[in-house]
């Protein structure tokens, strides 16, 4: 169709017989450029860059022309369109720029050089810098161009500055200055851009080196006090980081985006050392953009901890997206749990979150004590004995540990009698002696409000009563995940 376009274009005779034909493509080609033009010019509006024109559209096929800081920029803008198929870009000049623009001729036919104003614009590209404009005085004039030769080298500095030839007004002083000062940040804050300063306003507009300068030169000229300071900075492209661990029935999955092939390499290591290689399903994308030293910082802290997960929980999964870190599931051991935590808390580029369940693990550990020890009560009352009270200091230590990594465990104290006696009066000493555990844990410090004591009476016997032994199994104080 392109093909076909550039022929109804060009001056030849077309046969009769197919005029009509021709007619429609002439009228096809008009619509689908007009269209790719309009699409195209829209596109780079809105990214800000009405310095570019769309100098000529062949079909789909689109030049682009502008100052060359511009070029790579405009030239994604449009090839990420789905109207366009090839892109290029000329200079202004018409032809390919390989160098930053050469500074325009500036002359009083231009400009009214005797008004005492300044009107200065600057280009920052390939650290090099170009000055071109009008200042009123020569003492202006040596002031920028000595800032201009300090921040980016004699070497790297081009100006075309035409003095007027009348003294600088104070207020006209203070705003060169202020430029000069602005000059002085941008070796090291701006990567491309330009900058103008029109009397009383100065605006800057370009693509920073770093996410932190782009902050910083923002704040730099819209703080500037004798004149009006614009800034539209945009920072650059950094990689992305939004990955996941999640723990399998046979190991670790690992799914999502890492900046490059370091931070992949440092993840599967990691998780391979905690859950064996056959364990590990690698799932991760490389975006292929080099890692800042803070985003690596991160994936090595993300790592760290994907090494205590295996020890820590059962079930669950550790996010690292940016510089936050999110770890959950369910806890398999409080032990471990513990060691993740600290390492989570410990951690300096990452923001770490938990949201653990560690009920089931600080039941089943609390099981573990009462296989060895049990709680014990004087006969037909709610007395603890010295052994029953040496087991629950044990109890307490496992309940303290738990709820302290666990904001929301709860716990149920369960009372069981035998069925020994009267039913009603069982229940009330299961009742009771569940109390008197409560009690008595809140003594050591446990919180008192996430325990619930509750009496069962004989209605739960986990043995026959028939026996002494069954009666001894079915008196018994449990805990419960609440």
């Amino acid at each position: 169709m392109a093909r076909l376009c550039r022929l109804m274009r060009a001056p030849v005779l077309v046969p009769m017989l197919v005029g009509l034909a021709a007619l429609f493509t002439i009228g096809a080609c008009t619509t689908v450029e007009t269209d790719v033009a309009d699409s195209v010019r829209s596109a780079l509006d809105v990214a800000g860059m009405e310095e570019v024109t769309v100098d000529d559209v062949a079909y789909r096929n689109v030049t682009l022309a502008g100052p060359h800081m511009l070029e790579t920029d405009a030239l994604s803008v449009a090839g990420a369109l789905a109207a366009t198929q090839d892109v290029r870009f000329v200079g202004t000049g018409g032809e390919p720029e390989s160098a930053p623009p050469a500074p325009t001729e500036v002359t009083a036919a231009a400009i009214d050089v005797n008004a005492g104003n300044i009107d200065v614009t600057g280009t920052v590209d390939g650290g090099r810098m170009i000055l071109q404009g009008v200042v009123p005085d020569e003492a202006t004039r040596a002031l920028l161009v000595a800032a201009a030769e300090s921040a980016f080298g004699e070497q790297n500095t081009t100006y075309d500055l035409m003095v007027g030839g009348v003294v600088a007004a104070p207020e006209v002083t203070a705003a060169a200055t202020e430029l000069a000062n602005v000059i002085d940040l941008l070796p090291e804050r701006l990567a491309s851009g330009r900058l103008a300063l029109d009397n009383s306003t100065l605006a800057v507009r370009g693509e920073a080196a770093t996410v932190a300068s782009a902050r910083s030169l923002r704040s730099s000229i819209e703080s500037l006090t004798g004149i009006e300071g614009r800034a539209d900075i945009l920072a650059p492209r950094v990689a992305a980081t939004d990955f996941s661990a999640v723990l399998t029935a046979t190991g670790i999955s690992l799914t999502g985006v890492v900046p490059d092939e370091a931070a992949r390499t440092q993840l599967v290591a990691a998780a391979e050392a905690a859950f064996g290689g056959a364990g590990v399903v690698d799932e991760l994308t490389v975006e292929g953009v080099a890692a800042t030293a803070e985003q690596m910082e991160a994936i090595a802290e993300a790592a760290d901890l994907i090494g205590l997960l295996p020890g820590a929980l059962e079930s669950g999964d550790l996010r690292l997206r940016d510089a936050t870190l999110g770890i959950r599931g369910t806890a398999s051991s409080l032990d471990g749990l513990a060691n993740l935590t600290v390492a989570a808390e410990g951690a300096d580029a990452a923001r770490a979150r938990t949201d653990i369940d560690a009920g089931q693990a600080a039941t089943r550990a609390i099981e573990q004590v009462l296989a060895r020890d049990t709680i014990t009560f004087a006969s037909g009352s709610a007395e603890l004995t010295e052994n029953g009270s040496a087991t629950l200091d044990r109890v307490a230590d496992v309940l303290t540990r738990a709820m302290s990594v666990d904001r929301q465990v709860r716990i149920e104290i369960a009372g069981h009698t035998d069925d020994r006696g009267d039913e009603a009066a069982n229940l009330a000493l299961s009742q009771a002696r569940a109390e008197t555990v409560w009690d008595y844990l809140a003594g050591q410090g446990v919180a008192a409000a996430r325990l619930l004591p509750v009496g069962y009476g004989e209605a739960q016997p986990v043995a026959e009563n028939t026996t002494a032994a069954g009666r001894a199994q079915n008196r018994r104080i449990e805990f419960l995940e609440g």
